[in-house]
């Protein structure tokens, strides 16, 4: 969350903890199969840019922490989850992950879903007087959570990530290690079943981003500003145009210097971006 909270609950939370849990296990126990098919986490955003961000950052945090720990308490199942990656001007702290983690044990809940979309940003901003910056080990410790979340759903087949640009312009060490929570996942997140994965607003490195594409089932990739800080794009467009008959579908959209358009795939046809193989031969 942009604003830092304590880990301890408040009591409105507690109570809606409480009552969630409630609906949730008579779900599992009434359905029959104690499967839900979705669970979306979203917020009502203000349009304007410049609207009240903390309520809306504040207000996320709560709704993930309230959801989170009630659905591992009720030990439902869940096919699809989306935490804030359809809505703009919102998304989830990274250190949030890690306090729901420390709550509630989520791996019963966590064992069938086979999509996964999370839109994750800083814990702090610089917007913020007066406010002590966290050590590296903290954002070490939200990137972890992170993976350690992702790693408790082993029928995982889609999954999307995206990352929320705060206005920050000098990043503390524990903000860069937030800002790379995807070189954790492709380091430490097999996903040995991913099939559709769209990437976005994604800080990594040629080698990072390189080893997570090469999963083995992978046939529908999307990603939309990726900003390396090491490396180039070159390599990772070889590999995608060397192994094109693995993919169904394929849309790389504002890679920094590259302009991208998109096209749609047709039946079992590829869909290419054709600027980014132009840009091999440039």
């Amino acid at each position: 969350m942009d604003v830092p909270v304590g880990d301890g609950q408040t009591i409105a939370e507690q109570r809606a903890v409480t009552l969630l849990q409630w609906v949730l296990t008579h779900l599992r126990v009434n359905t029959g199969h104690g499967l839900l098919e979705s669970l979306s986490l979203t917020i009502e955003t203000e349009t304007h840019p410049r609207g009240p961000w903390k309520s809306v950052w504040e207000a996320a945090a709560k709704l993930f922490r309230v959801t989170t720990v009630a659905l591992g308490r009720s030990k439902l199942h869940v096919k699809e989850i989306d935490i804030f990656s359809s809505i703009d001007r919102c998304s989830l702290a990274c250190a949030e992950t890690a306090k729901v983690l420390k709550r509630v044990n989520m791996s019963e809940s966590l064992k069938s879903p086979k999509a996964m979309s999370l839109s994750l940003s800083h814990q702090q901003s610089k917007r913020q007087e007066g406010v002590q910056m966290l050590p590296p080990a903290i954002g070490r410790g939200n990137t972890q959570a992170i993976t350690c979340l992702l790693n408790m759903c082993p029928k995982l087949e889609s999954l999307h990530l995206h990352w929320y640009n705060l206005d920050i312009l000098n990043l503390t060490q524990a903000q860069k290690e937030e800002q790379h929570f995807f070189d954790r996942i492709a380091d430490s997140c097999p996903i040995g079943r991913l099939k559709y994965c769209t990437l976005q607003g994604i800080h990594t490195s040629e080698q990072k981003l390189h080893y997570f594409l090469r999963r083995p089932r992978l046939r529908s990739l999307t990603m939309e500003q990726i900003r390396l800080d090491s490396g180039a794009f070159r390599p990772i467009f070889e590999y995608l145009s060397l192994n094109m008959r693995k993919r169904q579908y394929l849309r790389l959209d504002d890679f920094g210097k590259i302009n991208c358009s998109t096209s749609m795939a047709q039946g079992n046809q590829t869909s290419l971006v054709l600027a980014a193989l132009t840009y091999l031969i440039l």
